[in-house]
């Protein structure tokens, strides 16, 4: 079903946010980053890792933010542009 990106009310679950992740090609390391989590290589990969189990919630900002990423990848804009230019000098 398509998704609102402006109805952030709307809970996300893990299976949900996995879904998106894997669906728009990142891994768990690339996520956090993109999120702007600190320490993305570690302690944003746990935060992420506890989101898709279930263990924590998944906030109205990160919610936002993976909606909005989904709608993009929707409309055709190449993620890997942004995983180029967000993510790539950050390794």
């Amino acid at each position: 079903p398509a998704m609102e990106p402006g109805d952030d009310s709307k809970p996300m679950l893990g299976d949900e946010f996995r879904r998106i992740r894997t669906q728009l090609g990142l891994g768990k390391n690339e996520m956090a980053r993109v999120l702007g989590l600190a320490c993305a290589s570690t302690n944003g990969r746990k935060v992420i890792s506890r989101w898709e189990k279930g263990d924590l919630e998944i906030t109205g900002p990160a919610r936002l933010a993976m909606r909005l990423l989904l709608q993009r990848q929707q409309m055709s804009a190449p993620i890997t542009q942004l995983r180029k230019r967000d993510v790539g000098s950050a390794s």
